[in-house]
């Protein structure tokens, strides 16, 4: 789960979100990124065997 954290860290915390908030970039993409980081933090916590 420390890895979720650290992922989540890394997509909302450095400059790598100014690859997905262009301007110019499709309307769905901040979105996309959001239900990556879920989706990746659902399979942590599936893997691991906990409820939460």
């Amino acid at each position: 789960m420390l890895f979720v954290f650290a992922v989540a860290g890394l997509l909302f915390g450095s400059p790598v979100r100014l690859l997905w908030l262009r301007e110019d970039g499709p309307w769905y993409q901040p979105f996309a990124v959001w239900l990556g980081v879920i989706a990746l933090g659902a399979w942590a916590a599936r893997r691991s065997g906990h409820d939460a």
